[in-house]
């Protein structure tokens, strides 16, 4: 079982990580939760995916299926709310830790470190550098994301979103 705890990260910080670090720019699409399993659409340089997420012995079990990228920014139009961020992969002593650096619908970053056992998790030291832990704060777990917003919010357009993936800029409907 893996166990994953979540950091706050200053802007500042996160700013200078991302240009000293290689990303990747993630669009997500999110279709109304059924109980105990959620589906989101995915776009990740270039390549599409539909992901399917249910409750599992611990954390949640990810299933994704590729789709063709034509068919997966069709779905991204149809999604009843979306993400944009951009996943930064970093080396942490012995450890990895992801880096999302969320920039629509809103503003937030977040580091996660994983590890193989509860053991692990409990005895790790977070580095001075760590913001707040929001690990027990539901909305910064996985997707679905707590940013799962209406279509019709001012700072979801998942055309606007495709178009600038570098630096997304809002766009009121």
């Amino acid at each position: 079982m893996s166990i994953t705890r979540r950091f706050l990260l200053a802007p500042s910080l996160a700013r200078l990580l991302e240009q000293e670090r290689e990303g990747r720019h993630i669009l997500e699409g999110y279709v109304p939760d059924q109980q105990g399993r959620s589906l989101h659409v995915r776009v990740e340089e270039g390549a599409g995916s539909l992901i399917l997420v249910a409750a599992g012995p611990g954390e949640a079990v990810e299933v994704a299926a590729a789709l063709p990228l034509a068919q997966a920014e069709a779905l991204l139009d149809l999604a009843a709310g979306g993400l944009a961020y951009r996943h930064i992969d970093m080396s942490l002593g012995t450890r990895t830790a992801s880096i999302s650096r969320i920039m629509a619908p809103g503003v937030l970053d977040l580091i996660a470190v994983g590890f193989e056992h509860e053991e692990q998790a409990r005895a790790f030291e977070p580095p001075t550098w760590f913001g707040a832990e929001v690990t027990a704060i539901p909305a910064t777990g996985t997707a679905p994301w707590p940013w799962q917003v209406s279509r019709r919010h001012p700072r979801w357009n998942s055309r606007m979103a495709r178009s600038t993936a570098c630096s997304i800029r809002w766009k009121a409907d």
